[in-house]
């Protein structure tokens, strides 16, 4: 974690997560204006982007904004970047706090990074952009509802249109100021299992000044982390191999749990406002999905397309 996380922190660097096409880099823009510059993460050619953002006090507080991102299990280079950065506290660009942005109308598919995130210990802010979106549909979401239980402050907005970005950076303000102990995970969050726990507890000596889920990525990624020594991954390598720890086992165990922790709590989190509107949408999914019109479609298009 940052030097310095405890009762009182403050806060002068902050990383901006999402996934791609998360609106994220629109809000960057917003926030920071023509105070940005753009240049490279050590030692690739991904973009790195950083910015001031001046909060309604005057104050002012660093922005990077990182490669849209999946999760922490990367597949492609731009989120390798953040990997390695997020799995070592020593990283130039590790941030004091993190504002993470999600898509408010598909929010079931922008957790899974935010979860794993919020898994690290940093003070987190949950902006949910597309909020001119969500309100043409009957879907209002509980933010109350959803701040308590994730544990972090919530803002709803829209990058595009600028609404609600006042709040948004009064959230930031109030992040910056003090931050209280981190709130622990809601209990349907991730667990370690015991494989997991005895190699992580075997790495502590080796890695120090890592979080356990930080020595959890870096047995998951010890064949190319770049602050790892050649030392390091021959003896994570020998503690995987006497742990039989299966990296892609406990990968997809681990998205899992992960996604059963957090539905239920954004099912819970939506409440309909006028359920009578039915979408477009809506009744084309109820023909093509019929039992029995579905299949009679789905040939009679086959058909269609072989006669052509």
């Amino acid at each position: 974690m940052p030097e310095g996380t405890g009762e009182h922190q403050t806060i002068k660097r902050i990383a901006l997560l999402g996934n791609p096409n998360s609106g994220k880099t629109s809000v960057f823009n917003k926030l920071t204006g023509l105070r940005q510059k753009t240049g490279n993460f050590p030692g690739v050619t991904v973009d790195k982007k950083v910015g001031t953002a001046i909060l309604p006090d005057k104050s002012s507080v660093n922005i990077i904004d990182f490669p849209g991102t999946y999760s922490l299990y990367p597949t492609s280079l731009d989120e390798r970047v953040v990997v390695q950065t997020f799995s070592n506290p020593k990283d130039e660009n590790y941030p004091d706090a993190v504002l993470y942005i999600a898509d408010s109308t598909q929010l079931e598919k922008h957790l899974l990074l935010f979860t794993q995130i919020k898994s690290l210990g940093l003070p987190m802010l949950l902006g949910l952009n597309m909020s001119d979106l969500i309100k043409k549909s009957s879907i209002e979401p509980n933010l109350a509802q959803l701040s308590n239980d994730f544990g972090v402050p919530v803002v709803l907005f829209s990058g595009r249109t600028g609404d609600g970005l006042s709040q948004l950076r009064y959230a930031l303000q109030n992040l910056t100021k003090v931050f209280k102990q981190y709130i622990p995970e809601n209990k349907n969050a991730f667990r370690f299992s015991s494989e997991e726990k005895s190699l992580v507890a075997a790495l502590s000596p080796i890695l120090e000044n890592k979080s356990d889920y930080q020595l959890l990525l870096a047995a998951h990624h010890h064949d190319w982390l770049p602050d790892l020594t050649a030392a390091d991954r021959i003896n994570i390598k020998q503690l995987i191999d006497e742990h039989d720890f299966q990296p892609l086992r406990f990968q997809v165990r681990e998205t899992m749990q992960r996604y059963d922790g957090f539905l239920p709590i954004v099912q819970k989190m939506l409440r309909q406002t006028d359920p009578s509107p039915e979408q477009t949408t809506d009744r084309i999914d109820s023909i093509v999905t019929h039992p029995v019109a579905g299949p009679i479609i789905f040939f009679g298009l086959m058909l269609l397309i072989f006669q052509a």
